[in-house]
C-alpha cells in the first residue's frame, strides 16, 4: 500500500494519496510493522501539507518524530528530516 500511495502524492493527488496511506497505517499497525509507522506518518503529514490542512499535517509530523524517536538515532537523517517538516508548519 505505501509504495502506491508515493504513485498518487507524485501526481498530487493528496486525497487518493491519504486513502491509501490510511490503509497502510491500518495494515503496519496490525502486523506490527512499526519500522515503517514513521514513513507512513510523515507521508500523511506531506498529504495533508499540500492541501493546506496544517493542523492535521502538524499532528502526523509529530507521530512521525515520536515513533521514530524511539528507534532511531538522534543524528539518523530521517529523524532529521521529520523534525524539518515539522518545523517548517509548527510556530
Amino acid at each position: 500500500f505505501f509504495s502506491a500511495s508515493r504513485v498518487y502524492y507524485r501526481q498530487n493527488n493528496w486525497t487518493m494519496s491519504l486513502e491509501i496511506l490510511k490503509k497502510s497505517l491500518d495494515f503496519a499497525l496490525k502486523q506490527e510493522q512499526n519500522s515503517l509507522l514513521p514513513e507512513i506518518y510523515n507521508a500523511m503529514g506531506l498529504s495533508y501539507a499540500h492541501q493546506f490542512d496544517n493542523c492535521m499535517a502538524i499532528h502526523y509530523f509529530e507521530l512521525a518524530v515520536n515513533t521514530a524517536k524511539k528507534t532511531l538515532p538522534d543524528d539518523h537523517p530521517n529523524l532529521q528530516r521529520y523534525r524539518y517538516q515539522l518545523q517548517q508548519l509548527k510556530p
